[in-house]
């Protein structure tokens, strides 16, 4: 049985429509643009990569991916090359592209600092405008976040993670800052494993809003501290 489903993209960067058909072989994707199906790709490898479907080392061939998602060479070459920069995936020269290992843990503090320096220093920036439209959002991400925590559907819980933290990066609006943070909140759930107690994902989260509801900024950045560790 062949599944399908579209959504309408509408963001200041892409507009598109996004269309899927699924069966038991094949992810369909009927373009509008190279670069929205590119993203698709992305999110798709990406999830696969950080749920270990995807295993460390095993080769992301184009012709595979290709055939698999239904489209050119062209949308896959991006994909890949998308997930190189976020560290996902590297290319071993006269092999191919192949699924990266994990961050050293020496590397983690590293990682953390330069997210929590990227976050702060946003919400200082975002915070007058968080309004009660934007604060309405975000209990609407935190709701869902409560879901996937009491179900520890750990790929649910870091998409959710992702879509609350990614706002205030997209109200500040440097694409550049926002493409260095996200590689470093995909190294981090890459070697996370403070999963293990995933309702804490959901209560750090429910005291950062908050304090944001309570126009407590210092409050605001103290749990952003506590939580990107």
């Amino acid at each position: 049985m062949i599944y399908s489903y579209s959504f309408y993209c509408n963001t200041p960067v892409k507009r598109g429509v996004w269309v899927y058909c699924l069966d038991d072989r094949h992810t369909m994707i009927t373009p509008r643009s190279i670069q929205t199906i590119a993203e698709q790709i992305v999110h798709e490898l990406r999830r696969d990569i950080l749920a270990g479907i995807l295993k460390e080392d095993e080769p992301l061939r184009e012709q595979d991916l290709s055939e698999r998602f239904g489209v050119s060479r062209g949308p896959i070459r991006a994909a890949l090359q998308e997930l190189a920069r976020e560290g996902l995936a590297i290319a071993v020269p006269n092999i191919g592209v192949r699924v990266a290992p994990p961050p050293h843990a020496e590397l983690r503090p590293v990682i953390s600092q330069i997210r929590r320096s990227i976050e702060c220093f946003v919400l200082e920036k975002v915070f007058d405008t968080l309004d009660e439209k934007r604060i309405t959002q975000f209990e609407d991400i935190l709701k869902a976040l409560y879901a996937a925590c009491e179900q520890k559907d750990i790929q649910m819980l870091q998409n959710h993670e992702r879509r609350f933290h990614s706002t205030f990066l997209e109200l500040y609006g440097e694409r550049r800052l926002y493409n260095i943070w996200h590689s470093t909140f995909t190294w981090m759930i890459f070697s996370d494993d403070r999963y293990e107690d995933t309702m804490r994902s959901y209560y750090e989260h429910k005291e950062l809003l908050a304090a944001i509801r309570n126009r407590d900024m210092a409050k605001a950045i103290e749990w952003i501290e506590l939580h990107i560790q």
